[in-house]
């Protein structure tokens, strides 16, 4: 949840005091209504204030207050390294972790004070930030997607009679090799959805996505099974189960795209 949407739930309250998830620091922010809250007289700070309620994560809900990501907002390689060339100089830190320290307090002091300069400086610096993150998002990445299928093929078996020939075969399964020539068992591909968070570095978005999907899928699936029988009609053929699983997934994806631009 972001800052604004705690606020928009909290009507109640006009300044919400924030502690940081990382440093243990404090902080108000404040609505832009009434607007004798905010000084006319310094517009880039108004605005820093706004992104900052537009952007920063609340991590944890108390009654007087929420935590919330300012220290990781700040840790990132876009807006380290505008700081460095626009902000500081190279005797006042010694590697990036310094340098995301004194972001930190100067955007405390900001906060508190409001200064800007500083905040013209960190709204480019978050600006950029903000165009990299969409460059990024924009690029495919590669996932693994197990899958599962059968195939068949033919062992030799040496025996008195083919029934003795395929008793060894039962009683010995484990034992026999595999076929030298397997082949495809036609409409035998399936994805393996179980498998799909371990190969793909335990994603947990991914496993969830996965199984939100696989449930709305087998619960469509279901109905539209029910129907079949109800109506006396043939049962619902692969392609068929396959075509209505895309039209669930679009539909979840869709769903997915909508929560993200909240």
């Amino acid at each position: 949840m972001k800052v604004k949407d705690y606020m928009n739930k909290r009507e109640d309250i006009w300044e919400l005091t924030c502690w940081d998830n990382v440093i243990d620091s404090e902080f108000y922010l404040y609505r832009k209504e009434p607007k004798e809250i905010r000084d006319p007289d310094f517009p880039n700070v108004d605005k820093c204030m706004d992104y900052l309620i537009d952007n920063l994560e609340v991590k944890e809900e108390f009654k007087n207050g929420v935590t919330v990501n300012l220290y990781e907002m700040l840790d990132n390689p876009i807006i380290i390294q505008y700081a460095k060339e626009h902000l500081y100089s190279e005797n006042q830190y010694r590697d990036d972790s310094d340098v995301v320290e004194l972001l930190f307090d100067a955007m405390m002091n900001n906060i508190s004070c409001g200064y800007e300069t500083f905040s013209k400086e960190m709204l480019t610096a978050f600006r950029m930030a903000d165009d990299e993150k969409e460059h990024n998002s924009n690029e495919l990445e590669t996932f693994k997607i197990p899958v599962v299928y059968q195939s068949w093929g033919l062992v030799e078996v040496e025996a008195k009679s083919l029934q003795e020939a395929v008793k060894y075969a039962e009683d010995n399964l484990i034992e026999l090799p595999l076929p030298d020539d397997p082949q495809y068992v036609e409409d035998s591909y399936e994805i393996d959805y179980e498998g799909i968070a371990a190969h793909n570095n335990g994603l947990m978005k991914q496993e969830e996505y996965v199984n939100e999907s696989k449930e709305k899928v087998e619960t469509d699936l279901g109905s539209l099974i029910q129907n079949a029988v109800a109506e006396n009609t043939e049962p619902l053929s692969k392609k068929e189960k396959e075509q209505v699983f895309e039209e669930v997934m679009d539909k979840v994806k869709k769903k997915e795209d909508k929560e993200l631009e909240r």
